[in-house]
């Protein structure tokens, strides 16, 4: 007696992806069909007539057909071990584009805790993979910008809209880089659990935070001279040259030297400025 173990088909294999182009390769069952009946027949067939008992020729052909059933179930094991490699390889290949994308991904589950995280979001934030899956997302936070999370967090529940936040992240040397974070849901079934993609802005946000502390700084030095300073904006005519000059601010020994409030004049030319005739 033939042992037959029954093996899944093709569409009991969980597949990675639809749209592969190997898929429309794969041979149909009725090609297995027939090429485990021409392995199982061989050069000798019979076809039996039926009779009330059991001819040998029709004890042949049941034989027959449990062989073909089982050459059939061992093509067919074939085919899902060849498709199985092949979506083996398109795993790994998916997996390292992922791990190694420009952007981190995180999915934070709802009690905060870290999911899943790529390589590129683990090197952000300056700690393992495998550390990171037990740590909750708020503790790579810097503790000043922790409510500015929460806002955003709280907001992505209430109004299910993906929110964008600048913050600062800790890493592992105690110091701290300028991230984007990008709170979205979550396709996961689970009620809470959200995406955060991350990107680094460090380079880019310190800049603008030095630059704006110089603006600073020059505000404060033209304010507190003690000789009068004007800012004009100068105008060019239709040839390219200087036509004239529109104030744009003044500081306070200005006003007082020449007893104007500066806001009167702020916009106006030279010419319109009868102080200065």
């Amino acid at each position: 007696m033939i042992e037959m173990k029954q093996k899944k088909g093709p569409n009991d294999f969980p597949l990675f992806m639809k749209d592969f182009n190997y898929m429309k390769h794969t041979k149909s069952r009725e090609q297995l069909i027939e090429e485990a009946e021409a392995k199982a027949l061989g050069s000798n067939g019979c076809i039996p007539t039926l009779n009330e008992t059991i001819s040998l020729c029709e004890a042949k052909e049941l034989v027959h057909s449990l062989s073909v059933h089982q050459v059939e179930l061992e093509l067919q094991n074939a085919e899902l071990k060849k498709l199985s490699t092949q979506l083996e390889v398109a795993k790994l290949r998916y997996l390292d584009l992922y791990d190694y994308a420009p952007e981190g991904y995180l999915i934070i589950a709802k009690n905060g805790i870290i999911k899943e995280v790529n390589f590129t979001a683990s090197s952000l934030l300056g700690a393992t993979k495998s550390a990171l899956l037990k740590d909750a997302i708020t503790k790579y936070i810097h503790p000043d910008d922790q409510d500015n999370y929460y806002l955003h967090h709280r907001s992505l529940l209430k109004t299910m809209t993906p929110q964008e936040v600048e913050l600062r992240v800790i890493r592992k040397n105690h110091k701290y880089i300028w991230t984007r974070f990008k709170l979205s849901l979550s396709a996961q079934d689970d009620l809470g659990v959200y995406r955060i993609i991350v990107s680094n802005i460090d380079a880019k946000k310190r800049s603008m935070l030095a630059l704006e502390e110089s603006e600073e700084k020059f505000k404060s030095l033209f304010s507190n001279m003690n000789q009068g300073l004007v800012l004009f904006e100068s105008t060019q005519s239709a040839s390219g040259k200087e036509s004239d000059y529109y104030f744009v601010d003044g500081n306070a020994s200005f006003e007082n030297l020449f007893a104007i409030d500066k806001t009167s004049v702020i916009g106006k030319s030279i010419t319109e400025i009868t102080h200065f005739n």
